[in-house]
Formats: structure tokens, sequence, C-alpha cells
């Protein structure tokens, strides 16, 4: 079997991150107003995140990097989403991921507004090849255009 092509990736776009929960967990465990106060949440745990289970905030003093913990642990950023939407516990998730205006609507509440989560950038992947065809430059250069007028893709600030 042929070795596969070594790959190469463009950046084309961040995905800003919030930490969310309902009201109604919030009304039952409380609302943390700091980062260090996730300690004593259920907090749902991505485990694809690189950073494990420690997430990762920006704010005016600098970075800074919280351990959580939760009883419920999930290998995918849908699940997380569906867990977050069913009151059990605090999550954070992709903004991009609430489609349904869950964030605008009420239904979910932004959490530690003042500490964002650090964002991730979002990158197109393909094989390196001497020449990067026309059609597959010009794809590239669609989807890093798209994604920057796109504030949920995007560092782009209204």
């Amino acid at each position: 079997m042929p070795e596969p092509a070594p790959e190469r990736a463009r950046r084309i776009g961040t995905s800003r991150r919030v930490v969310v929960a309902t009201p109604e967990y919030l009304e039952w465990h409380g609302e943390p107003r700091t980062p260090q106060d996730l300690r004593e949440h259920a907090c749902i745990l991505y485990t694809r995140l690189a950073t494990g289970a420690n997430w990762p905030f920006t704010a005016r003093e600098g970075p800074n990097s919280v351990p959580v913990q939760g009883r419920l642990t999930v290998n995918s950023t849908e699940g997380v989403r569906a867990a977050i939407l069913s009151g059990l516990g605090i999550g954070m998730v992709p903004v991009w991921h609430f489609v349904d205006r869950e964030i605008e609507t009420g239904r979910l509440r932004v959490l530690l507004p003042d500490h964002e989560p650090a964002p991730h950038p979002i990158h197109a992947v393909y094989p390196t090849r001497r020449f990067v065809a026309p059609k597959l430059r010009a794809m590239l250069d669609h989807l890093a255009t798209e994604f920057e007028l796109d504030p949920l893709l995007s560092a782009y600030s209204e």
C-alpha cells in the first residue's frame, strides 16, 4: 500500500468559544464569577480538547488555565452542546454551535464574559504537492474570505 502524501494546512478562520449553561442549572448550582469557581461545578468534559480537563482562558491579566471536573465526558462538541442544553452542567463550546439562537433567546447564558476561552484556529488540510491546483487555491481563498466575514468563524468583531 502506498504511503499517504504529507499534509499541508492553511488557516482559514478562528473559532471563538464560550462557557455556557442553562438558567435552570445556574438557579440550582449558582453562577461562577471567576474561572476558578468552575472547580465547584459540574463541567461537561470534551475528551478531544487539546488541553484536556484544563480550560484555557484569556483576560486582561493574561492567559489562565483552570482544571475542571465533571461526571460527564463526551467525545464530540455536538454531545457537549446537547448536554449543556439538557441542563447537565457547564460547557465550553464554539459559538457557531448555537445556530438556533440559544444564547440570544436566553435558553443559554454566557458565563465569565471577562474571561473568554482562548479561540481555536480553523485550518483547511490538504495533501502536499509541488504545485497547488488553481481550483484548490481558489476554494481556500473563498473559504478564508467567507470565514473572515462571519463573526462566528473569525476574529472579526462588530
